[in-house]
C-alpha cells in the first residue's frame, strides 16, 4: 500500500512540472502580460408607474343586439333599410297598411269634438237663439194644456147633453108602453113593440152613458199630460238658464278626458304602423318583405326585447358575452359598444375584478389598440384539454374604427398598478421576495451592497420601497474586455477554470465561482 501511495504521488508531482513548464513556456512566449479594462452597466432608479397584467385571447362581439318588432302587425307594405346599413335612432325601418288605423284616428277626433262642444256649450250656457227657442216650446207647451182643457169641457158638454137625450128617450118610451097598456082593448102585439122600444131605449141610454164618460175620461188624461209636458218643458229650460252645476261639468269633462285618451291611442296605433329604430347601430339581419303579414307585439319603441353583457361580477360569461334576444322582424347590433370574452387561466383569473382597465389589441388590426374594462368574471369554470380558464369579459370604452365583431382580439387586464413610485427595471432585480440586495454605484465608481424593500413586480418594472433613493445607479452587469494584441482574458462565476486567448496568443483567465 505504502508503495502505491508513493507512486501515486511521483505522478502527481510529474504533472505539477509539466504544467508549471507549459506555463512558463506560455509566458515567455507572450511577453510582459497584456492590459484589460471592465465594462460595468447600470440601472438608474426613476419615478414612475409599474403595471401588473395578466393576458387572454378572446373574439370581438357586439355587447348588446336588439330583435325589432312591429307593435301593430299587419301587412307589410315598406320596407327602408337592409342588412349591414347603420341606422339612427327614430329612423324609420319599415310599415305596415295604415288604412284601418287611420280610420279609427277619424272617428276618434270626431268624438272628441263632439265631446269638446258639449262641454262648451255646457260652460257658456244658452245662446240668445236658444232662448229663444225654449220661448217657444213653453208656448207650444201651454197651447197644448190650453186645447186639451178645451177638449176636455166639450167631452163633459156632450156627456151631458147625451144623458139628457137617452133619459128623454127612455121615458118617451116609457109613457108609450103605459098608455097602449091603459088602451082597452089593449093591442098585445103593440105592448109587445113598447116593450122591446122601452128596453132598446135604456140599452142606448146605458151605452152612450159609458162612452161620454170613457171620452170624458180620455180628455182628463190628456190635459194632465199636456200639464206633465209643460212642467218638463219649464224645468229644462230652468235648468238650461242657470250656471252648470259641479257635478255636469265632471261628467262632461271626464267625457272629453276619455275622448282625448281615445284618440292618443288611436294615433299612437297609427304612428306604430311605422316601425322606428329603438337606438342608434346597425341592421344586422331583415326577415320580413313588402307583402308578407307580420305580426305585433313588439314593445313601445318597437324592440320585443333586448340583451347586453352583464356588469355583475357574479354573471357567468355565457350571460356576459354578447347575445341576441329572440327573433324579430329584424335584427340591431350596436357596433359602439363591443366586447370581447376571453379565458384566463384558474392563477390568473384569481386576480381579476370586475372595473380593471384592460388593453385590446387585434391580430389582423396590428397598429390598432382599445381601451377596455372588466364587466363580468364567471364563477364557473371552462375546461378543455385539461385546462382549467375562467371566462373574462371586457367592454370596449368607445367605438374603434375598423373593428368587427368575430375578429380575433389579445386581452391584458392590468391587476395591479402603483403611480409615482420609484422603480427599476425587471431585469435590475432579478431576486424574489419583499426584499433584496443590489450593488449601488457610488461617485467614484466603486460599488456597495444594498438591502432593498420591493413592492409591485410589475410586467417590465419593479416597484422599490425602500434601500435606494431617486438617481442611484444599480450595477447589473460587470464585463471585462480585454485590449492588447495577442492578449486574452476571461471572467467567470462558476466553479471552472476557463482559459481565454485570443490573437495568436496564450492567455490564462478565469475566476473561482462563489
Amino acid at each position: 500500500m505504502r508503495r502505491f501511495w508513493t507512486r501515486r504521488v511521483l505522478v502527481n508531482v510529474a504533472l505539477v512540472a509539466v504544467a508549471g513548464g507549459l506555463i512558463a513556456g506560455g509566458i515567455a512566449a507572450i511577453g510582459p502580460q497584456a492590459s484589460a479594462r471592465s465594462t460595468t452597466t447600470t440601472s438608474t432608479v426613476a419615478k414612475g408607474t409599474v403595471l401588473s397584467s395578466v393576458s387572454a385571447t378572446g373574439n370581438v362581439a357586439a355587447s348588446s343586439s336588439l330583435a325589432v318588432n312591429f307593435t301593430t302587425g299587419g301587412k307589410l307594405v315598406a320596407v327602408f333599410v337592409s342588412a349591414g346599413e347603420t341606422v339612427k335612432a327614430g329612423q324609420a325601418l319599415a310599415k305596415v297598411d295604415p288604412t284601418d288605423a287611420q280610420a279609427a284616428v277619424d272617428n276618434a277626433r270626431a268624438s272628441l269634438a263632439s265631446a269638446q262642444a258639449s262641454l262648451q256649450q255646457l260652460v257658456d250656457g244658452e245662446t240668445p237663439a236658444q232662448r229663444a227657442q225654449d220661448a217657444v216650446s213653453l208656448q207650444q207647451a201651454q197651447q197644448q194644456v190650453t186645447s186639451a182643457q178645451i177638449a176636455l169641457t166639450n167631452a163633459q158638454a156632450n156627456a151631458n147633453q147625451d144623458a139628457v137625450v137617452l133619459q128623454t128617450a127612455v121615458k118617451q118610451a116609457q109613457a108609450q108602453l103605459d098608455a097602449d097598456k091603459a088602451a082597452s082593448p089593449v093591442d098585445s102585439n103593440k105592448v109587445t113593440q113598447d116593450e122591446n122600444a122601452l128596453t132598446n131605449a135604456k140599452n142606448n141610454q146605458a151605452s152612450g152613458l159609458v162612452k161620454d164618460q170613457q171620452q170624458v175620461q180620455q180628455a182628463v188624461l190628456s190635459v194632465q199630460s199636456a200639464q206633465l209636458s209643460f212642467q218638463n218643458a219649464q224645468a229644462g229650460v230652468a235648468v238650461k238658464q242657470e250656471p252648470p252645476q259641479p257635478g255636469s261639468l265632471a261628467q262632461a269633462q271626464a267625457q272629453v278626458t276619455q275622448a282625448q285618451t281615445s284618440l292618443a291611442a288611436a294615433e299612437k296605433t297609427l304612428a306604430e304602423t311605422t316601425l322606428t329604430s329603438p337606438t342608434a347601430g346597425t341592421i344586422a339581419a331583415v326577415t320580413g318583405s313588402v307583402g308578407d303579414t307580420v305580426s305585433g307585439g313588439g314593445s313601445a319603441n318597437g324592440s320585443s326585447s333586448s340583451s347586453s353583457s352583464s356588469s355583475s361580477a357574479s354573471t357567468a360569461s355565457s350571460s356576459a358575452a354578447s347575445s341576441s334576444s329572440s327573433s324579430g322582424f329584424l335584427t340591431l347590433t350596436n357596433l359602439g359598444t363591443l366586447q370581447v370574452t376571453a379565458g384566463f387561466s384558474e392563477s390568473d383569473a384569481v386576480k381579476v375584478k370586475v372595473g380593471q382597465p384592460a388593453a385590446v389589441t387585434f391580430s389582423a388590426l396590428p397598429n390598432v389598440s382599445a381601451n377596455a374594462r372588466v364587466v363580468a368574471v364567471a364563477l364557473t369554470s371552462t375546461v378543455v384539454s385539461n385546462v382549467v380558464t375562467y371566462d373574462v369579459t371586457v367592454n370596449f370604452d368607445g367605438a374603434v374604427a375598423g373593428v368587427k365583431p368575430g375578429m380575433t382580439a389579445s386581452v391584458a387586464v392590468t391587476t395591479a398598478e402603483r403611480d409615482n413610485v420609484l422603480t427599476l427595471p425587471a431585469s435590475a432585480v432579478p431576486t424574489s421576495g419583499t426584499t433584496g440586495t443590489v450593488q449601488v454605484q457610488q461617485a467614484n465608481g466603486k460599488t456597495v451592497a444594498r438591502t432593498i424593500g420591493i413592492g409591485l413586480r410589475g410586467d417590465n418594472a419593479v416597484e422599490i420601497t425602500s434601500g435606494l433613493k431617486l438617481g442611484d445607479k444599480v450595477v447589473t452587469q460587470v464585463a471585462s474586455v480585454a485590449s492588447g494584441a495577442g492578449t486574452g482574458t476571461g471572467t467567470g462565476t462558476g466553479s471552472n477554470v476557463r482559459l481565454g486567448g485570443g490573437g495568436g496568443g496564450f492567455g490564462l483567465g478565469g475566476g473561482i465561482g462563489r
